[in-house]
């Protein structure tokens, strides 16, 4: 643990945290996906904070891919009001930069980018659905609705940390469901500074699988 004013100083923080992380709070550079109906992976490209998706599709006749996710998440002056999930499916759709359609290339090859989405609830605000992106395998010939056209759907990561617009909910791994919700196993005696640093506000898009981590629940 760094306890120094020289040493915090001389640490290489490359993050600017005054300003949005997008793409740049992934938990991965490269992540692969595995569909029944097609494979590949997503790339962070560091310098827009976009994300690179790249796949093969192993459905025959595919000549086109279209896809659409979420809005990126929106950021204000106010920390606790940035990158709240939106509330809805149609707030979270609506006008969204992430959609368009791309030609499948020799060998079912496709690759097209998105900005990061953003998470958003359905069921009246009672499930959490974290950022993710739908594909939809569009065959030759054939309309855009035509259900032999194949949806696969990827997730991205689990959305960005601490942005609820309420309590953690069950299918979450530590639901907020009565006052246990609070109790957590003791850590020991520890300094101001150390409590401090496990409180700190993660680098990436990581919730602790108990919600509060190490830091005391409040």
């Amino acid at each position: 643990m760094q306890s120094t004013y020289e040493e915090l100083i001389s640490s290489n923080h490359t993050m600017d945290y005054s300003k949005p992380r997008c793409g740049n709070g992934l938990p991965w550079e490269t992540k692969q996906y595995q569909q029944d109906h097609c494979s590949g992976d997503m790339t962070l490209d560091k310098t827009t904070g976009d994300i690179i998706i790249r796949g093969r599709v192993v459905v025959p006749g595919v000549d086109k891919v279209m896809y659409w996710a979420a809005a990126p998440p929106t950021y204000s002056m106010s920390f606790s009001g940035s990158a709240m999930p939106y509330p809805n499916p149609i707030v979270a759709f609506d006008r969204t930069p992430n959609r368009g359609v791309v030609q499948v290339g020799p060998g079912g090859a496709f690759e097209f980018r998105i900005k990061y989405p953003n998470s958003y609830y359905v069921g009246l605000g009672s499930l959490y659905i974290p950022p993710h992106v739908n594909m939809k395998l569009c065959m030759a010939g054939r309309q855009e609705n035509d259900p032999a056209n194949k949806t696969v759907t990827v997730k991205i990561d689990e959305g960005i940390p601490f942005r609820l617009l309420t309590y953690p909910a069950p299918p979450s791994k530590k639901p907020r469901v009565n006052a246990m919700f609070y109790c957590e196993p003791c850590h020991g005696a520890r300094s101001q500074e150390a409590i401090l640093r496990a409180s700190g506000y993660p680098e990436t898009n990581t919730t602790p699988d108990n919600f509060c981590g190490t830091h005391p629940p409040r």
